[in-house]
Parts: structure tokens; sequence; C-alpha cells
């Protein structure tokens, strides 16, 4: 990240400003995840460990209004060099996961409409151009307020587990086939384990042959040093079940955080040559009963490739419960003439036009030569567990 830019960051926080950027290490961030619900991609430690992976600058965008205050992890990014843009001009995102804005102390619609308003103008007056923001399906703003911010878009549902049901219930919701393959997998000597943070690497290798399977998008292909700093950030927040076979292989493994009483699903793999056995249910079915046994209230399992619920992955893991909660993502231009030219740039350089139906926000990093009849969602790497 240039010096011009971490020098634009800090002058952008001006106290009188009607929201204003702040850095992970301010007691203002900590301050309010205190009083309210959050999960782990809102931490101060999460947010700078994404920012990291991207070159970018950790960030929440913060505002009060009365007893009220607002939250929003984001990474801001210098645009990419190839566009040509002059020093300076920035985008920002939500961090990898489902960071969505937080409300503090008056959770009313118009006090939230209020504060949602106030960051993104701050944002405005901060010079940046572009926000592309995720929402967190478990913990949903009003959507008239988050409606207001931009240009808002479904996706689709993921799947979770209230852990607050009884196990025998959680159970028998379970589609029959996961849970005739958990009984075939105990019984033919497969075992889980927790937190042997010795097999990282094996973890990691095994992580990596998985992300070529799927053909995934260069950036979910994390180096091992992103696991070693997201375990040093989130302590105990942090935990990797793994599945191994009757000869003790490595069938399987996957890494889940633990914030607030949610336990998420982060990222999670399987070996080609366990994979007709699905260790992976056995792996989630295990996670599930050991994040209800400490008292967490929820066990996220995700969505599909793109949150599509016709994706495989998506049949996958409903098949481990029938509740759903909706995912959104929200764009917002703010600077509209810089866009304009970043996409006039983007085109000039890839020698066609970006498609009008293209998903990609915003549309000058779409570096791909598509027709408009290729509207693919981005491909997310989060949940591939088969």
């Amino acid at each position: 990240m240039s010096r011009l830019a971490v020098e634009h960051l800090r002058s952008s926080g001006a106290s009188n400003a009607p929201a204003c950027f702040i850095p992970p290490a301010d007691r203002r961030w900590t301050r309010l995840l205190a009083e309210t619900p959050h999960d782990v991609y809102h931490t101060p430690g999460y947010v700078t460990v994404a920012a990291r992976q991207e070159n970018a600058i950790p960030v929440a965008l913060y505002a009060e209004y009365g007893s009220a205050a607002s939250l929003v992890p984001l990474l801001l990014r210098p645009v990419p060099e190839h566009l040509g843009a002059p020093p300076g001009w920035l985008d920002a995102v939500s961090p990898y996961g489902y960071p969505g804005p937080l409300i503090a102390g008056n959770p009313r619609v118009d006090v939230t409409s209020r504060l949602l308003a106030a960051c993104k103008d701050g944002a405005r007056d901060a010079g940046i151009i572009s926000i592309f923001m995720r929402s967190h399906p478990l913990i949903p703003l009003p959507p008239t307020s988050m409606r207001s911010l931009g240009r808002a878009v479904r996706h689709g549902d993921t799947v979770y587990i209230d852990l607050r049901d009884h196990q025998d219930e959680i159970w028998h919701r379970m589609r029959e086939n996961h849970r005739t393959q958990i009984r075939r997998l105990v019984n033919g000597g497969f075992t889980s384990r927790l937190d042997q943070w010795e097999q990282l690497p094996q973890f990691v290798a095994l992580y990596l042959r998985s992300m070529v399977r799927h053909c995934a998008a260069p950036f979910y292909f994390f180096p091992e040093r992103y696991f070693v700093e997201l375990r040093e950030a989130l302590g105990g927040g942090l935990h990797m079940c793994t599945i191994h076979g009757p000869a003790g292989e490595l069938a399987s493994a996957g890494l889940f955080t633990e914030t607030g009483g949610i336990v998420q699903y982060h990222l999670g793999c399987s070996s080609d040559d366990f994979r007709r056995h699905a260790p992976s249910k056995l792996m989630f079915h295990e996670m599930q009963r050991w994040a209800a046994g400490r008292g967490n209230r929820i066990f996220h399992l995700g969505g599909g490739v793109g949150c599509q619920s016709d994706s495989q992955l998506f049949q996958f893991k409903a098949g481990f419960s029938p509740l759903r909660a909706g995912y959104w993502t929200f764009r917002m231009v703010l600077d509209r003439a810089r866009y304009a030219e970043l996409i006039r740039r983007r085109n000039a350089l890839m020698h066609d036009a970006t498609p009008a139906g293209s998903n990609l926000f915003p549309l000058y990093r779409d570096q791909t030569c598509r027709t408009p009849e290729d509207t693919r969602p981005f491909q997310t790497a989060m949940s591939h567990s088969s």
C-alpha cells in the first residue's frame, strides 16, 4: 500500500465528518463490538489479516447519531495500476466473508437509515470511488435502510443450524442420505480430531489441491502464511477439524470460527482418495455437536457457489438443515465521473466493452473478455468442501 494512500486515509478521519474511517486499533471499534452482537468478520484482527491478503488498508466506516453508532468493516484498495489512474484513487470492498454493517445503541429504522447515509456520505467526502459491501445473513438490517446505500443484489440463501434445538431434532432434520453416510463413516473407522495444529501444513496442501480441482479464482489460493496469521489474529476463535480414514490418513479438513455464539464454516477441503466416502459430512456433523456443547447459538454453513440455491454445493449443505438466511450485496458508485473514466480505460485496454449484465463490481476491475450471455456469478471458494 502506497504512502500516499495511507496519508489519504489519515486525512479522511476528521472528527467533524459525518462519518470517518477508523483503523483497527481505534477504541471505538472494540467498544462498539462489545455493545452489539457481531461475528468474526467484524473483528479488527480478521479485517487486518484480510487486508494483508489483498494489499489493502484495513478500516471501518464509523458514524454516531445520538446514543447510536454504526460500524462498517472495509478494505481500502488502490485502483489497479494497469488503469493508469492518478495516485490516491481508492475504492473499498468488504473483507472476504459476511461483514455486514453493525448498528449499536438504537436499532430503529430511521436511526439506522441516518447512520448508513452518514457512512455513505463520509466515504464520498473522503474521495472513495465505489464500495462493494457484503451483508451478514444472520445479522440483517432493515431492507429499506440497506437499499438506500446503493444497488441491492440478492444472491440466494445460506444454510444454518439452530444449535439451541435438541440434538435429536437436529439429527432427524438432516437429509436421510446424510445420516446414512455419517453412520457408514463412523462404522468404517473414520474419526474426527479438533485443533491438531501440527497438521496445518497438510491442511494447506490439501486445500490448494482442492482449489485446483474446483478451478477456483486465483484469489482463493491462500498461502500458508494466511492461515498462520489468521490463527494468530483470532487465537482461540479459530478451530481446525480434521477427518481421518481408518489408517489415519487425512480425508477431509476445515477451518471454523467461533465468535459471539456464532460458529462459521470458513474454508474446507477433502482428499481425492476419499471423495466417494463424503468425509466432510462427518466433519460438519461433529462440528455442530461440538459447537452446541460449547453453548453456541448458530452454526452457519454458508451458501453455494455464487450463493445459488441450485448449485451442487448448496444442495450438499441444505441436507444438514432446513433453515435459511438471505445473502445480499450492495454496490455504491460514489464518484460517477471517476468511475466512468476507469471503465473507459478498462475497455480501451481490453479492447471490448464490459457486458451490461456483468455481475462483477466495480466494473473497471473486470479483466475478462466475455460475451453478454456470460453472466455467471463470481465463484467463491469459501464453501468448497466436497
